[in-house]
């Protein structure tokens, strides 16, 4: 047994058995786990020479045996989540601690901050990401602003607001700073409702910039059949990635909604899938052949072995579940491999919206695939379809007939 060829001593050797399950367990294969097993080995032999038991791995303890593995002249495995596979099943039997939460900020001010986060969870229902955005935005304006107590807040006025926006946008594209009044706007009436001072969030001056002034940046087809036949549908990542680019190119899915599927949403008997869209808003989608088919090809000899319900995994042990990011990271490599420009997975929605367009379906329809909550957003896509405008063009006076 390739675990009995690693000789452990010291506190967490009775456990051993139990790593090299879980190791193998979450995908590793027996050369890596073995590798892991090592470190485990390293781990025990530290805690027993400092007389240390396996509760008393605090994060703190553990940066000093990472400091310890790098003095010991060790390349490999010497970040706290590089020991992650080997604490986790260790958690879940309760041996080592099962990780430390910052104390919350008892200050009046960090109150108020949690008080806004529930406020934007419970009278907004924004989602997590979004209010851990909201409230980093508000603490990093108070800040700015110079607040340091409550008692500040109520001194506030509308020459304060702005400046400060008008300070802060010089460093900004208009998208970050239409966010950043937005957010800030948002912040300003929670204080208000909660009497804190009087609502200034008029105080905070719109930033120019005209809806529809923008053509959106689609990918022509030919474009994009590139990048889907780029991903090797002989791999398992290959056919992970296909599935992940005609997801976004033919549904016109955000990355984030991509990466939030699960293996419940496809619903193979109606055709359908289900996304989980911005506002916690659910939508049932029709499921195209093309994309099914590579959903298919991905399950059947794509997708590895996992407890996770996420249709999307990481190809590496211990196959964690894709983020965003490498959403966006999966549509960069095919561009790559394709040899075109970098692309983006929000240009291949603008794609899906723009040939939606061009096959005749009607502005409430493109509106109603993509999720927007107002059909003045889906009208800028009319404007990319310049074969269905050219008939309607006025000639020009004296031009050529």
């Amino acid at each position: 047994m390739g675990c009995l060829s690693v000789r452990m001593r010291g506190p967490l050797a009775v456990y051993q058995d139990a790593i090299w399950s879980a190791l193998l367990g979450r995908g590793y294969t027996p050369l890596s786990a073995k590798n892991l097993l090592r470190v485990a080995a390293h781990l025990s032999r530290w805690l027993e020479a400092e007389g240390f038991c396996p509760l008393d791995l605090t994060p703190a303890r553990i940066d000093s045996f990472l400091e310890h593995r790098v003095r010991c002249g060790y390349t490999c495995w010497r970040t706290s989540r590089g020991l992650d596979p080997i604490l986790e099943p260790l958690r879940s039997l309760g041996v080592v601690p099962t990780g430390f939460t910052p104390e919350p900020d008892a200050s009046p001010l960090g109150q108020l901050l949690q008080e806004y986060e529930r406020y934007l969870q419970q009278d907004r229902g924004l989602v997590a990401r979004t209010i851990a955005a909201y409230v980093g935005e508000a603490r990093r304006l108070l800040v700015e602003l110079g607040v340091g107590e409550v008692l500040r807040l109520r001194q506030l006025s509308a020459a304060d607001i702005s400046e400060l926006v008008v300070r802060e946008v010089r460093s900004m594209s208009v998208g970050s700073a239409k966010l950043m009044v937005t957010r800030l706007r948002s912040f300003l009436r929670f204080l208000a409702m909660r009497g804190i001072c009087m609502d200034l969030s008029a105080a905070a001056p719109a930033v120019a910039g005209h809806r529809l002034s923008r053509l959106p940046r689609h990918i022509p087809w030919a474009e994009v059949q590139r990048l889907v036949e780029s991903c090797d549908p002989g791999t398992p990542v290959g056919r992970r990635d296909q599935a992940i680019v005609l997801l976004l190119a033919r549904l016109g899915l955000r990355a984030c909604e991509v990466a939030a599927l699960e293996l419940g949403d496809i619903r193979w008997a109606s055709g359908e899938i289900l996304v989980h869209g911005k506002g916690s808003h659910d939508a049932r989608l029709p499921l195209p052949q093309e994309v099914g088919d590579a959903i298919v090809r991905h399950l059947e000899s794509g997708r590895p072995r996992s407890n996770s319900r996420r249709l999307f995994l990481g190809s590496n042990a211990p196959h964690r579940e894709l983020s965003a990011g490498a959403i966006q990271a999966v549509v960069a490599d095919a561009s790559r491999r394709a040899r075109l420009p970098r692309r983006s997975a929000h240009q291949l929605r603008h794609t899906a919206a723009t040939q939606m367009l061009r096959r005749g379906a009607g502005l409430q329809a493109v509106a109603e695939v993509l999720r927007h909550s107002s059909i003045d957003t889906t009208a800028i896509y009319a404007k990319v379809d310049h074969r269905a405008l050219r008939p309607l063009a006025r000639p020009w006076p004296g031009g050529v007939a």
